[in-house]
């Protein structure tokens, strides 16, 4: 039997069968172009590319006794989504088009259909990896395919310089551990109930894929890193 999971529910739980999954994509990517008059060709105005969310459509079929109105409940909104043809990994999903639960037959209760998934191009571990802790210089190695933006606890007081790869982090007047969010690209106090990205300069910390150096400066007791492996 295969099966899929979305919002931390499989659809086994709920009587339904994957008849057959969406295949594995690299996502379209969005490049910023400019064409110049006299000159072939175009210009790319970006080093790195960004990738477009995408479709993801799977086949399903409803066992037997399963009411398609329970399905629709839990086949909306958005939340994680896990296919047995990619288990090791989730995607961030929604579903905001229509389902028809279509019969096989007229005369049999057996009902067939088709749902959508928009998903968001970057994949994650579909079991979220554990937190990185640094009590000094080291090196942490990105297994992904696309940098990382992880979430860092400092606990540190005092002026406190961090280098992540060619990253350099200036973090000034700090009494108590500070939560570095490179994804939002703010800072809060260890509880995130208060805005701390006053005391931060420079760059957000990235982990490249591949290994990135760490090292840190001022009285730093340690580091707890939450690293956010990604892949296309």
């Amino acid at each position: 039997m295969t099966s899929m999971t979305f919002k931390g529910v499989t659809s086994q739980s709920l009587g339904v069968v994957v008849l057959g999954y969406p295949p594995i994509t690299k996502p379209a990517a969005l490049i910023k172009t400019e064409t110049i008059p006299g000159r072939s060709g175009d210009l790319v105005l970006q080093s790195d590319p960004v990738y477009e969310p995408y479709d993801k459509v799977v086949r399903c079929r409803l066992l037997p006794g399963t009411k398609p109105e329970s399905i629709s409940s839990w086949l909306n909104g958005s939340g994680l989504l896990i296919l047995g043809n990619e288990p090791l990994y989730a995607y961030q999903a929604r579903v905001t088009e229509q389902i028809n639960y279509e019969k096989v037959f007229p005369s049999h209760e057996a009902r067939v259909f088709e749902v959508t998934f928009t998903v968001q191009p970057e994949k994650r571990l579909a079991v979220t990896e554990g937190d990185l802790q640094l009590t000094g210089s080291g090196t942490i190695t990105n297994p992904g395919t696309l940098p990382s933006r992880p979430r860092i606890l400092i606990n540190a007081t005092g002026v406190v310089t961090l280098m992540i790869g060619q990253g350099i982090t200036e973090l000034e007047g700090l009494t108590s551990p500070i939560l570095l969010d490179s994804d939002l690209g703010m800072a809060t106090n260890a509880l995130g109930t208060l805005n701390a990205s006053y005391l931060v300069s420079g760059d957000w910390p990235v982990l490249l894929p591949g290994n990135n150096p760490v090292s840190f400066t001022g009285a730093v007791s340690n580091l707890t890193i939450t690293p956010r492996w990604r892949w296309l």
